[in-house]
């Protein structure tokens, strides 16, 4: 009687304790919507065991089918919340109509022609197909960290063992002679075994795979610039010297663009934050877009933003900053009226033999003050020679 009971209550006991520990998660983190569909999946999981052992019989095949019932929900609810931990949309379609037949096939083979051996095999199957249709999903995802990959192998398992542990098991041991023998039987010992191993380890997967996801969120919060969504200083300036510390001996050219909006504070003044915000975004969205894959965009100051472009030499760094210059001159900004001028300064320098990032963004900034003083809305590229003898005048 102790064997059974702790069989029976072993998989409630656990799913509960990752349904309150899912739910907790959601708590803080509300905007990950999947992570309630998970603590909903366990929860209904906990249901259907405590209908299926714990419970006495509702009218008996009645509690049969309603148990049954609520673990294909934790199935399909488990299969949307790892869907939706890889940004993919639900397949809900499929998920339902596999539900369905497993349910059909339950129910046929259980008040049409009663047989447990293939109510067995129908919900079994129907739950080996939701995990493999997840395992189909998530292996397209573009990112998946080595959690990701971990849980994606325990799905597949997991989902490979509803179809071979009951054959096995019924073709050594038999199905259960009777519904009194299903709780001891090979066959529900090692379902419940099953079952509790892999709840675990997916569950342990997806809270480490969220945490790691936090953790990276936060990073990226500390390196970005939330209104324009380039790189802030902080991360521009990690991206560079990574950028050049590859090529420290600077076989490669490298060149840095800085860019300046002229008479920002008048946008302010004039036409308020909201609209200012909106130049600041639009200007963000121009450099992003003329970088491409290959550079690196930042905004360094209020109105100040950097670009380094790895393998381009000073003419065609020129030539970018007169791109992203001529394209900012044709845009509309909501709030203000058509043919309103919004014009940037670009100051443009290649990198030298021994240049640092600092001295880049120097050098870069004695060329904007050229550009600025020039008559604004222009590009000066200064050559190395020029910029090092200012720089000296300078120092």
């Amino acid at each position: 009687m102790g064997k059974g009971i702790f069989i029976a209550l072993l998989n409630p006991a656990i799913s509960a304790i990752f349904a309150g520990g899912f739910f907790l998660l959601w708590r803080h983190q509300r905007d990950r919507r999947y992570i309630r569909v998970l603590a909903f999946s366990y929860l209904a999981g906990v249901t259907g065991f405590l209908i299926r052992g714990v419970t006495p019989p509702i009218g008996g095949e009645t509690a049969k089918l309603i148990s049954n019932a609520f673990f294909l929900v934790a199935g399909h609810m488990l299969a949307v919340g790892v869907v939706g931990r890889f940004g993919r949309r639900p397949p809900h379609l499929a998920l339902g109509l596999v539900g369905a037949a497993g349910l059909s096939g339950l129910s046929w083979f259980l008040f049409v022609e009663p047989n447990m051996t293939w109510r067995i095999f129908s919900i079994n199957f129907a739950l080996a197909a939701m995990s493999l249709i997840v395992v189909a999903e998530i292996r397209s995802a573009p990112r998946k960290i080595f959690v990701d990959q971990v849980l994606m192998a325990a799905l597949l398992i997991y989902g490979l063992s509803f179809l071979v542990r009951p054959l096995w098991i019924i073709a050594v041991a038999g199905a259960p002679g009777t519904e009194g023998d299903v709780f001891m039987s090979a066959y529900w010992i090692s379902t419940s075994v099953t079952h509790a191993f892999f709840s675990v380890l997916i569950a342990i997967c997806l809270i480490t795979g969220i945490a790691l996801d936090v953790i990276g969120k936060l990073q990226s919060d500390a390196l970005n610039d939330p209104l324009s969504g380039l790189l802030n200083r902080r991360g521009f300036e990690e991206r560079g010297r990574e950028v050049l510390g590859r090529d420290p001996a600077g076989a490669m050219p490298v060149t840095l663009v800085l860019a300046d909006l002229d008479r920002f504070k008048d946008i302010n003044d004039s036409w308020g934050h909201a609209c200012g915000d909106c130049v600041i975004a639009a200007f963000a969205g121009i450099l992003r877009d003329a970088a491409g894959g290959e550079g690196i965009a930042g905004r360094i100051g209020g109105e100040e933003f950097a670009i380094i472009l790895p393998g381009n030499g000073l003419a065609s760094a020129r030539l970018f900053a007169e791109g992203v210059r001529t394209s900012l001159g044709v845009i509309a900004i909501p709030g203000m009226p058509a043919g309103t001028p919004i014009t940037a300064s670009f100051g443009v320098v290649e990198r030298a033999q021994g240049d640092s990032l600092s001295t880049l963004l120097i050098r870069a900034d004695i060329a904007l003050y050229e550009a600025k003083h020039g008559g604004r809305d222009r590009v000066v590229a200064m050559p190395d020679r020029m910029g090092e003898r200012r720089l000296r005048r300078m120092e």
